[in-house]
């Protein structure tokens, strides 16, 4: 991985907090909003639902919250994630056309994710909050496609029994 996560300007998820809330006064609304997304404090603005994961109520698109939610109760850390699925994103301002879950990086995982996922889906190492993370994306031409790919994800990490 580098040493990419010392070279950063924030060292905290609370420094880049406070750096969006010094922003607001100067930024108008879209631009604030905007500074949100990039800075990933944007509230999720797709259909989801509030899930309870290490004793925090976090909003998870619904199509993969039962995935995320069993994904933590079996010792995956989940850091962020995006279905990806148009149907529950229709009237966002910020869509990603791919979905995308990152997890705290284990050399285990990564490893068996690159070894068992093959090439239909992006598996790499990148940071998410401020953390060393695995990237897996799920993308697809469409909503069907793209779900089946993510019932083939979570059938393949149940499979994982090292966490």
């Amino acid at each position: 991985m580098g040493d990419r996560m010392s070279d950063l300007p924030f060292k905290s998820m609370d420094e880049v907090k406070s750096f969006a809330a010094e922003m607001k006064s100067q930024l108008d609304a879209e631009g604030y909003r905007a500074l949100l997304f990039l800075l990933g404090l944007l509230d999720n603005q797709g259909v989801s639902r509030v899930v309870e994961i290490d004793g925090k109520s976090i909003e998870i698109d619904c199509y993969i919250a039962p995935i995320v939610e069993e994904l933590n109760r079996r010792g995956f850390k989940t850091l962020s994630c995006c279905s990806g699925l148009d149907e529950e994103h229709e009237n966002v301002d910020y869509k990603s056309d791919v979905g995308y879950i990152s997890f705290v990086f284990d050399v285990k995982l990564y490893d068996y994710l690159q070894n068992k996922l093959g090439n239909s889906y992006v598996v790499k190492q990148s940071e998410a909050y401020l953390t060393p993370s695995i990237y897996v994306e799920v993308s697809g031409i469409n909503d069907t496609e793209k779900k089946k790919k993510w019932v083939k994800l979570w059938e393949t990490l149940r499979l994982f029994d090292s966490v």
